[in-house]
């Protein structure tokens, strides 16, 4: 079943996209961009673990003595000098995190994590980029790889991190393997791994930030609109924290399409539009001072000013990588005073109108 990050990574058109949700046990890494390119886990099977993603997809824990390998990816026609890949990864120091092979030539492009912590990226042994600032151990870091034309760019949690730049040479790249290092034929990766993508082209710097930031939410992804919905989330309205009496938070986003063809176009070229951000929260209706209804009905019909709102998916954490907030200003559109049959829980609905859009923190 596709979450809406797998979605989002596949509207990006990978050659190869290992999932590495596979239940512990399992022989196969399954290729899920459509190409078939499964992988094999050697020294071992599978074993999953809690993944990086708040959909709850596990991923693959690496015992230090065991890789994925892949060596049918000849026909991607995917070169060394013109490429993207991306993954996140929970690991110490001196791992090894994807190898790659010319397997006529014999020349290797290995992406590593050094024995300070930095990713770095290897051809044939010697360093090509360099990342400035180490992993943190204790946490999934969403690291991205892009080559363009030669020059190695390496990618933080959606950041540009290099700090040293040598060219890399285009050699085909006909073997893949997850948790070894190639030139050096170590296996050594002691971690766990998810959601590992290759393309056979550059991925832009905005695409690379929102495939970071979707493994944040449970939203649905389609080509223009996003929406989702946090059962247990946080809602903070004009600085009192309502979270204990939410139900449910939907969070919905439309960006508008606008059409940019041109003569000789021979297809639809959008642009996006006006953005409109939505909330709507259900709450369980109290009436004490302080709580649901005194915070509402104060400022619904207050002559559209705006006041703060702040959601998130999890109301039971701080705020972190995995658990960030979306705040901004609003005003309530509609407020339903009660809901409810004889005998339930009574419960009310508002509407928030976001003013002029959310931001994203993560401290």
């Amino acid at each position: 079943m596709q979450t809406a990050y797998s979605q989002l990574i596949l509207q990006a058109h990978p050659d190869l996209y290992w999932i590495l949700n596979e239940p512990t046990g399992a022989s196969t890494a399954i290729d899920s961009s459509g190409n078939a390119l499964n992988g094999t886990y050697l020294s071992g099977s599978a074993s999953s673990i809690v993944g990086p993603l708040t959909s709850g997809e596990t991923a693959a824990f690496f015992n230090g003595s065991s890789h994925i390998s892949n060596a049918s990816i000849t026909g991607r026609n995917i070169t060394a000098d013109s490429f993207s890949l991306e993954a996140w990864v929970k690991c110490g120091t001196a791992v090894a995190l994807v190898g790659l092979i010319d397997d006529v030539t014999g020349d290797t492009l290995d992406l590593i994590v050094d024995s300070i912590g930095r990713v770095r990226l290897n051809q044939n042994g010697g360093t090509a980029a360099l990342g400035s600032s180490a992993l943190n151990s204790a946490v999934y870091t969403h690291i991205a790889l892009v080559v363009s034309s030669g020059t190695p760019y390496i990618y933080k949690n959606g950041v540009d991190i290099t700090i040293s730049i040598n060219p890399v040479t285009g050699i085909a790249i006909t073997s893949m393997f997850a948790g070894l290092d190639k030139f050096t034929l170590s296996e050594g990766f002691t971690g766990d791994m998810s959601n590992l993508a290759v393309y056979n082209s550059i991925l832009s710097p905005a695409t690379i930030l929102a495939h970071y930031n979707a493994a944040f939410s449970d939203y649905y992804l389609g080509t223009l609109n996003i929406s989702g919905v946090w059962k247990n989330g946080y809602v903070g309205v004009n600085g009192v924290n309502l979270s204990d009496h939410a139900r449910e938070i939907a969070l919905d986003t439309l960006v508008v399409e606008l059409p940019s063809n041109t003569h000789g176009d021979k297809g639809e070229r959008p642009i996006n539009g006006l953005t409109s951000w939505v909330i709507n929260v259900s709450f369980f209706q109290d009436f004490a001072a302080g709580k649901v209804d005194d915070t509402l009905r104060s400022l619904y019909g207050c002559g559209a000013v705006p006041f703060s709102i702040e959601v998130g998916c999890d109301g039971f954490n701080g705020v972190s990588l995995i658990n960030p907030r979306y705040s901004g200003q609003a005003i309530l559109d509609e407020y339903k005073t009660l809901e409810g049959a004889h005998g339930t829980n009574l419960g009310t609905t508002a509407k928030f109108v976001v003013a002029s859009g959310l931001t994203r923190r993560t401290f």
